[in-house]
């Protein structure tokens, strides 16, 4: 197996043994950007992609599910309701179109979800939390600038760049590799800077601080997940569950941990560890179905 195969864990791993590493999580905005940016170099924009209509049942079911999570998990505390917010409206992943072709699904509906799911899912999220969560200390504009800085910026760079100089973008397909690498030293910053929260609790408290974003996020994997698969019928079941349950939790963890605190952080940072355990299953699984069939 390759190095590819143990690079998430390795650095999930070594932001938890590196919690100094936390100074720079500052850095996790630029690598944000950094990423969005190689994703939408990749897409050509056309209104033709969102003939479906169920890409739009995607963003949809997103927000629903969001403000639900949010509304119902904060009987139990304030901060566990947002992070159930954060978690269920995060967007699509930019790394799902290439786990749908090694599931053999529809690439083009996933990769429109994943652009429309991250405009609007993102420019609503300022505007949820301040409505469901009526956050103190915090700039409503100051919050809608920096998620819309982070969001929009690198697609209008990127597809301005696909616009006027189309033969750059062709020589250069290869940079998008790099999204996979960046992406993870991205997750090391965050799982430090929630590391360094982490040591700094007391022995007796870090278990029952642990326990409920981390049941939080594995209930919610499955949420997402099986209501993505049920919404999509026969013909997009496999796409609308990787829609919905492939997130983009580096963006709501960057939220949490610019905004909030890392213990709201620490639900997304589980949803990294249980969506990407269920892609894990999903590959094996295809691969032993074609296996078997050939």
């Amino acid at each position: 197996m390759s190095f590819r195969s143990f690079y998430l864990p390795f650095t999930i791993i070594l932001g938890i043994l590196l919690p100094s590493f936390g100074a720079f999580s500052w850095l996790i905005s630029p690598l944000l950007s950094l990423l969005l940016f190689l994703s939408f170099l990749q897409f050509s924009f056309s209104f033709s992609v969102f003939h479906e209509k169920k890409i739009f049942l995607v963003v949809l079911l997103n927000v629903l599910l969001g403000v639900g999570a949010g509304v119902l998990f904060s009987f139990f505390s304030r901060d566990i309701g947002i992070t159930a917010f954060l978690v269920s409206i995060a967007p699509t992943a930019s790394a799902a179109p290439a786990v749908i072709a090694m599931l053999g699904g529809d690439i083009a509906f996933i990769t429109a979800s994943l652009l429309l799911s991250t405009l609007t899912c993102t420019l609503l999220m300022p505007f949820l939390l301040f409505f469901l969560f009526q956050t103190e200390g915090i700039s409503l504009v100051e919050m809608g600038i920096n998620i819309g800085e982070v969001i929009l910026l690198p697609l209008v760079l990127a597809q301005g760049i696909r616009f006027f100089f189309p033969a750059f973008v062709e020589r250069h397909k290869k940079i998008s590799r790099w999204s996979f690498w960046i992406w993870g030293i991205a997750v090391l910053l965050a799982m430090a800077k929630t590391s360094a929260y982490l040591w700094a609790l007391e022995k007796n408290s870090l278990l029952s601080t642990l326990l409920a974003p981390a049941g939080l996020a594995f209930f919610l994997c499955f949420v997402h997940f099986f209501m993505g698969k049920k919404a999509g019928g026969v013909q997009y079941s496999r796409e609308m569950s990787q829609s919905l349950g492939q997130k983009n939790t580096l963006l709501v963890t960057w939220v949490a941990l610019h905004f909030y605190t890392p213990a709201i952080a620490l639900g997304p940072i589980f949803y990294i560890i249980a969506h990407n355990l269920y892609n894990s299953f999903q590959i094996f699984h295809y691969e032993r179905t074609i296996r078997k069939n050939t």
